[in-house]
């Protein structure tokens, strides 16, 4: 008979020398072979306290988000395997019981083994391909990538959150790449297209606009906050840019067309109609009937402005399909960040 041990939480924690990271809470359903194989585990070495809370039907969406921030660069890709499959042990097992005995450590191995062996090799092609795409980055422009948490519109002022700053992409997703559920590769794809830097941070350096990637309450953030992500390069550079004569895409479907703006869905929330007030318009003779279309990026405009009449309103919204199509490229781009 095996003689039970306990150690402390403490103890443990040194032990898989892990922090602690929450639940992902998202349903990644396992194949009957899997099932069964952790079943037998759980059943062969647990106790039932500590069972109950062991949950597996997400272990396939908890791989996946540490192997985000996982990836050491330049390191052999074992030791960032081993690390995603520590991190995910961590978050599998509970930890916040003194039933940590010598049943509990041995369930640990055969189910750290059988992660090991049914994930490595997918694990391998991920930090394979993520180290060959950092290799590959040479970034000849000096590109640099700005994360930011905002719980307002980027241009509202006083909004609570903060910037964070990379000298690459992978940088900024191997710290930030688990905080919202997006199709990275997608987002660097936008990212990519953006080629348009209209805003001076006085120190040498320009930077575009915001490009949302989450919204507060979108699928995947739970955060209260929205998350977009700013390039910025050297000033000197902007010249190398406008020799190749590139041009902002980032908001083209795949046809290269612009994308629909529905009015039911955007109406009051990237989008209003306003009336200019005197001293407001830019060149010409003063009309008093002059409409502006506003977004949240024209701060004073949005609030402080007044709204069409309803009456007014109506007749816009009837010829809203064709009106957009006449929108320039600036206004239809704020519009579009922040639908």
């Amino acid at each position: 008979m095996i003689k039970k041990i306990k150690i402390t939480e403490s103890q443990f924690r040194k032990l898989v020398e892990m922090e602690h990271l929450a639940d992902l809470g998202t349903d990644y359903p396992l194949d009957e072979n899997k099932k069964e194989t952790i079943g037998r585990i759980l059943r062969e070495e647990l106790n039932k306290p500590i069972r109950r809370r062991i949950n597996f039907s997400n272990i396939d969406g908890i791989i996946k988000k540490h192997r985000m921030g996982s990836f050491l660069k330049n390191e052999p890709v074992e030791k960032s395997i081993d690390k995603t499959i520590l991190q995910t042990m961590y978050q599998v097992m509970p930890r916040d019981s003194e039933d940590y005995d010598v049943d509990y450590h041995k369930a640990w191995d055969e189910i750290k083994t059988y992660i090991r062996n049914n994930y490595s090799e997918e694990l391998r092609q991920y930090f394979e391909k993520r180290q060959k795409d950092s290799d590959e980055d040479k970034n000849p422009l000096g590109i640099k990538y700005i994360f930011v948490k905002h719980d307002k519109p980027y241009y509202d002022s006083g909004w609570r959150g903060f910037a964070d700053g990379f000298d690459s992409f992978d940088e900024m997703i191997t710290k930030y790449g688990d905080w919202v559920d997006v199709d990275w590769d997608e987002v660097k794809n936008k990212l990519d297209k953006i080629n348009d830097y209209p805003e001076s941070t006085f120190t040498g350096t320009m930077k575009s606009r915001p490009l949302r990637i989450s919204n507060i309450g979108d699928e995947g953030n739970s955060w209260g906050y929205n998350f977009s992500i700013i390039k910025s390069i050297p000033e000197e550079n902007l010249d190398k840019i406008l020799k190749e004569g590139l041009h902002d895409t980032s908001w083209e479907n795949g046809m290269g067309e612009k994308y629909y703006i529905s009015w039911d869905e955007n109406y009051g929330k990237s989008f209003k109609l306003v009336k200019t007030p005197y001293g407001a318009q830019s060149g010409g003779k003063w009309e008093p009937n002059l409409v502006s279309i506003v977004t949240p990026e024209n701060t004073n405009a949005w609030y402080e402005w007044e709204e069409l009449s309803d009456e007014k309103l109506d007749m816009w919204k009837e010829n809203w399909d064709n009106i957009q199509k006449t929108l320039g490229n600036h206004k239809y781009n704020q519009i579009i960040r922040n639908m």
